[in-house]
């Protein structure tokens, strides 16, 4: 390979690599740029080269250097979309919180005299539903499958933590073998996983099918000349 064929190659990968980590699809990198996902698509394959303005927007859009799609190795970002995604489903998750710490110094202030206090602390474990429900709604319009398994498995594990607290704190006498609702998360944890990877695999499938056959553009069936069709083209003549 000549050096000219690796840098067009680097371009290529990194062209890829940087748009997928920055979250972006191919439709919208060519809507940015008002060119077609087809010449976007072509640019990550290898099959065409962007001009130098174009490298300048991306660079730009993805906040590196012109020069780092030339690397041999990417380096790792941050895109301004990713953070203004991360500073959102922060601000969201601070806003739950924020609900939390008012309903329990609510509730502290209503049971101040009363002895014992009663475990208002619950508040905070309550709290963790809602919290898992937002990140898992956030990962799924990201669409960040991982994302999606982790927090549907700790939104599984906290309701079970939910329900288990308050039943082994406020039941008396205690409930033998109380912990035994935790076993419930089993198949549903294992019910996650699979989903999640029969979806990797579906979607892994049908795109190494889409590499091998591609979409071939139907040809065109002309049809047969009729009589009236060659009276048309040779009318005649008085």
């Amino acid at each position: 390979m000549t050096k000219e064929e690796k840098l067009h190659t680097n371009v290529s990968n990194n062209l890829a690599f940087y748009r997928k980590a920055s979250g972006y699809t191919q439709l919208e990198i060519a809507e940015k740029l008002s060119y077609t996902d087809k010449a976007v698509s072509k640019w990550e394959r290898g099959e065409s080269f962007p001009d130098i303005f174009v490298l300048h927007q991306l660079a730009d859009l993805y906040g590196i250097s012109v020069n780092d799609f030339y690397r041999d190795k990417p380096k790792k970002v941050m895109s301004k979309k990713t953070k203004r995604r991360f500073f959102t489903a922060l601000i969201s998750l601070v806003f739950v919180w924020l609900i939390a710490v008012v309903i329990y110094v609510i509730l502290m202030l209503s049971y101040e005299n009363r002895d014992p206090m009663p475990e208002i602390w619950l508040t905070f474990l309550f709290a963790t539903i809602p919290s898992f429900i937002l990140l898992l709604s956030f990962a799924g319009v990201w669409h960040n499958r991982l994302l999606v398994l982790v927090f549907e498995t700790l939104l599984i594990w906290s309701l079970l933590s939910c329900v288990y607290t308050p039943l082994y704190l406020f039941i008396d006498p205690k409930i033998e073998l109380l912990y035994l609702i935790y076993i419930v998360g089993v198949p549903l944890q294992v019910l996650v996983i699979l989903q999640y990877f029969l979806h990797w695999s579906f979607a892994g499938a049908m795109e190494a099918v889409r590499k091998a056959f591609g979409k071939k553009k139907p040809e065109e069936v002309i049809p047969p000349m009729t009589d009236d069709d060659t009276n048309q083209e040779n009318p005649p003549q008085d």
